[in-house]
């Protein structure tokens, strides 16, 4: 699937609809340039999960974070985790962060996927977001790469 996103915001809603069809064990690896609207990304998607909209900044520094899930009619809500591997120099670092532990009963969005590439799950969600014409956002969607 391929999508033209002319503005952030329509960014964001393209991230919000993906979002409702989204179940615990998804995985979405996020690829970009610096810049092209990964974080973006992930504020759409995230926020149109939780109860109450937050500040979603990409967790560069500390690198995982956890959010919540509207409860459902059952009173359960399902984890969320944001996780940003820039910084991150190899697979053995990203191991050690427990990023494999985020992959079962959660979504999980991974910003600079790529160090981790050989222990995601094979059914993950590739989100690849190139920029082109200033602003506007060309998004790739692959499922199971």
């Amino acid at each position: 699937m391929e999508s033209i996103c002319k503005t952030a915001e329509e960014l964001k809603a393209l991230a919000a609809n993906m979002a409702s069809h989204a179940k615990a064990g998804d995985v979405f690896a996020i690829t970009g340039n610096l810049g092209a609207g990964k974080t973006t990304f992930a504020q759409g998607f995230i926020n149109s999960l939780l109860e109450k909209e937050e500040n979603i900044t990409s967790p560069t520094f500390n690198i995982i974070q956890l959010y919540h899930s509207k409860k459902d009619g059952q009173g359960s809500s399902t984890p969320i985790y944001h996780c940003d591997l820039y910084r991150i120099k190899n697979i053995n670092e990203a191991i050690n962060l427990g990023i494999e532990d985020t992959f079962h009963g959660a979504i999980t969005l991974i910003e600079w996927p790529e160090v981790a590439a050989s222990i995601l799950p094979r059914n993950t969600i590739s989100i690849e977001i190139h920029t082109f014409a200033g602003d506007h956002r060309k998004v790739v969607v692959r499922s199971g790469v």
